[in-house]
């Protein structure tokens, strides 16, 4: 096997990533995927898509007192 190292645009890496993905497991390895901005990622059409945790505080009554006993 041989060792191939890239740098490919933010526009293409989806589609490189796929294709890679989908060749046979045996025949290619992928040590390792970078990202310039973990919390951004984008879709195929090029859109920036925000990845972020949900906090559901729907009912959360924050109470400063009770917050500052603990």
């Amino acid at each position: 096997m041989k060792t191939l190292r890239l740098r490919i645009n933010e526009r293409v890496i989806d589609k490189v990533l796929y294709f890679l993905k989908n060749l046979p497991k045996d025949e290619v390895e992928i040590f390792e995927e970078l990202e310039n901005t973990p919390s951004l990622s984008h879709d195929s059409s090029g859109k920036i898509k925000f990845k972020a945790t949900t906090l559901h505080t729907k009912g959360f009554r924050f109470d400063r007192e009770e917050s500052h006993a603990r």
